[in-house]
């Protein structure tokens, strides 16, 4: 027992000589410019620099976690202060007449249901996404019920880092308020759209036919509508609807059914 501890103990002495240089903040390392977040929950309650880096993001400084909040996860012990990587250059839109637009499932799910490293993934979703993609014009989100990056804790989320890039977006399909059968505490549909490009209308549609006793109960599952203006060389092109259904599996027929409430919904927008 003493030789696995000592050899603990050694590791750790490692990885401590090994972390970036710890730096203590100022009033003028605080006044950052580029979107940002404290990590003051890290298990242990002791954040490294390093900690930045499991976010895609850079290190500023560090200082001791004082006054915490009732039920914060730390009332004591070191916060780093991180920011995020330059914006994206975005590249020149394709003509008017064509619309790049890219689905994304970014498996965004409360902690409770699923553990895969949700804060460590859509942290960087956005920013891989536009390097592979500089030319997108709208993209769709599904799956994201905690708001993406540090929205779970009501800290940096996705819809700061689409402000970033100049992206406009909805609302997540049910954020609002969902069917009155519902219980009150029931999760948002996870459903949002992006886009480049102003988006004029927004409405949502919730499925109204769901089994009972299965996520969809507790879910507000359904259609979120946006109708996108680009324009191009001061030429209007498409205005589109989005209409994506959000997905576990409801059943056979009740799939079904929505499919025919989502065609009907769809038929009945403005293009």
């Amino acid at each position: 027992m003493s030789t696995l501890l000592t050899i603990i103990l050694l590791l750790g002495s490692i990885i401590a000589s090994e972390s970036a240089e710890v730096k203590f903040c100022d009033r003028s390392l605080t006044e950052v410019e580029r979107p940002h977040v404290w990590i003051d929950d890290y298990p242990g309650c002791e954040s490294l620099p390093d900690h930045c880096e499991l976010f895609g993001m850079e290190y500023v400084c560090s200082e001791p976690i004082q006054n915490a909040t009732a039920g914060a996860v730390c009332e004591s012990g070191t916060k780093v202060l991180c920011v995020v990587e330059p914006a994206v250059t975005l590249a020149d839109p394709q003509p008017a007449d064509v619309l790049k637009i890219i689905t994304y499932n970014i498996y965004d799910l409360r902690y409770t249901i699923w553990q895969d490293g949700q804060r460590e993934r859509t942290c960087r979703v956005l920013f891989r996404t536009l390097e592979t993609t500089p030319d997108v014009d709208v993209i769709v989100f599904n799956e994201l019920f905690m708001g993406g990056c540090f929205g779970d804790s009501g800290k940096l989320d996705l819809r700061e880092l689409l402000d970033y890039h100049g992206f406009k977006y909805t609302a997540t399909v049910g954020e609002n308020g969902c069917l009155s059968q519902q219980p009150p505490d029931v999760e948002n549909g996870g459903v949002a759209i992006a886009s480049r490009w102003p988006i004029l209308i927004e409405t949502e549609k919730i499925f109204e036919n769901y089994p009972n006793i299965t996520a969809g109960t507790f879910q507000c599952k359904g259609v979120m509508y946006a109708k996108v203006e680009k324009t191009v060389d001061s030429k209007r092109g498409h205005t589109i609807s989005l209409e994506p259904i959000c997905c576990l599996s409801l059943g056979r027929n009740t799939t079904r059914s929505e499919w025919l409430r989502r065609t009907r919904y769809t038929n009945s927008r403005e293009t």
